[in-house]
């Protein structure tokens, strides 16, 4: 196992990236994942809440640090061209420099693991949080957002394989009258988000400020209090899209979870400690419910035109089963293992979660599908399965191989937002990085 001391981030200005009119966050790391707004929060060990969910930070000062091989993209981003040797320091000097090229182009921290028979890496590199001096360390938690479904989803797969559901029950089986008009929607197409149900948080953010245009407002609103049954209403109440195309939804993952309150008399995080976590040897994992944050983690951080935000008031109500979820690089690789080697389910099970969905190819049920770059040259194409995760501060990715024998798992904190262009990408490499650690399981 390499270990390495963390990197305190450069004070290099950022251009302010990423975010539409209205409002509505979606995943703009380059990752293929349509992953929505977010989702993350604490659990145990509560820090006070303050009025303001999520508090302004003054942007810091800077100094320019470059690269002279690194090519850039027309993003303005630079590439990880720089090839990974298979084993040893080598390997983990090339690891440790991209983490480090990850702060310098802009994100707060970073946490990061590989994990193979005998080719363990885990490394850090930033700070905990943007205004305090601690430096990130590898074993540090961090919210995983969206990472979450792949969880709940292997707690409704679980129902399926008792016999008490099956990919065709409905909505109205177990909660009659939510979905008013679209009680036939199934279990199998919330966890692959081709019910029509949209994801809804910017409906329920929405909903708590007088001015859409403010981002004081919008951050405090994600501090505020919310249940479950509203967010899934305030999804419904929304047009609907096309049975059977993909439309990514936090509402149905949050139903999911109702549906399995209901079905088991035992809430998510329950259902979660007992049925995922224990089993899968996840003991830094927790199903986040209060406001704070639970114990050193990594603290999300938002730019915006008006300055930076810190995701320390986040309430995780706002995402409940679709992403409350805190966890660390090792506890999200034990966790993609465990779905892929049988610990939590049968094989069979996880070949049908694998299986795409959608009109692209790629999302299954609460899994989806990248490109093995260890895939033989002349061979068929190979994937790593897992999932991505992206809260309003914080970026998460954790990805197996089918035989659950390599592992990357990685955490970013720091995203930039931008009122006038929705599709500018972060000023770092995070693609890039992960193909990179990707390679380093060859």
């Amino acid at each position: 196992m390499h270990r390495r001391t963390s990197r305190r981030p450069s004070t290099r200005p950022r251009t302010t990236a990423a975010l539409g009119t209205g409002l509505a966050l979606t995943m703009t790391a380059a990752l293929p994942a349509t992953a929505s707004p977010a989702e993350p929060g604490p659990s145990d060990g509560v820090a006070e809440r303050s009025t303001r969910a999520i508090e302004p930070v003054a942007p810091r000062s800077s100094a320019t640090t470059s690269t002279p091989s690194a090519e850039r993209r027309g993003t303005g981003q630079r590439t990880f061209a720089k090839p990974v040797p298979r084993n040893g320091p080598a390997r983990d000097a090339v690891l440790d420099a991209s983490l480090d090229r990850l702060v310098d182009d802009g994100a707060v921290g970073v946490v990061a693991r590989v994990d193979r028979p005998g080719r363990d890496y885990a490394g850090a590199a930033g700070v905990r949080d943007r205004t305090k001096p601690a430096t990130a360390r590898e074993g540090d938690r961090f919210r995983v957002a969206s990472n979450t479904k792949s969880m709940v989803a292997v707690l409704v797969m679980r129902q399926v394989e008792r016999g008490t559901w099956s990919l065709g029950t409905t909505v109205d089986e177990v909660l009659p009258g939510v979905l008013p008009g679209h009680g036939d929607v199934t279990v199998e197409q919330l966890l692959s988000h081709t019910s029509g149900l949209q994801t809804g948080t910017d409906a329920s953010l929405l909903r708590q400020m007088d001015d859409p245009s403010s981002w004081d407002q919008f951050f405090a609103a994600t501090g505020a209090d919310y249940t479950d049954e509203q967010l899934v209403a305030d999804a419904a109440a929304l047009p609907w899209g096309p049975r059977g195309q993909h439309l990514y939804s936090n509402a149905g993952y949050v139903l999911l979870g109702m549906m399995l309150r209901e079905e088991t008399g035992r809430d998510v995080g329950q259902l979660l400690r007992t049925e995922v976590f224990r089993p899968a040897g996840m003991t830094h994992s927790s199903f986040a419910t209060r406001v704070g944050t639970p114990g050193p983690m990594l603290v999300g951080a938002s730019s915006t035109s008006q300055g930076w935000y810190s995701e320390a008031g986040f309430n995780p109500d706002l995402f409940s089963s679709a992403g409350a979820v805190i966890s660390t690089t090792r506890d999200l690789g034990r966790f993609t293992k465990a779905v892929n080697d049988g610990t939590l389910l049968k094989t069979s099970t996880v070949r049908e979660m694998q299986v795409p969905r959608d009109e692209i190819g790629w999302y299954g049920l609460g899994i989806y599908r990248l490109p093995d770059p260890c895939t033989p040259k002349g061979a068929a194409q190979r994937y790593l399965y897992g999932h991505d995760g992206g809260s309003y501060g914080t970026t998460s990715l954790a990805l197996s191989s089918p035989d659950g024998r390599r592992q990357v798992t990685l955490g970013v904190t720091g995203r930039y937002f931008s009122e006038t262009d929705p599709t500018q990408a972060q000023p770092f490499d995070l693609l890039g990085l992960y193909t990179q650690l990707a390679r380093a399981t060859c």
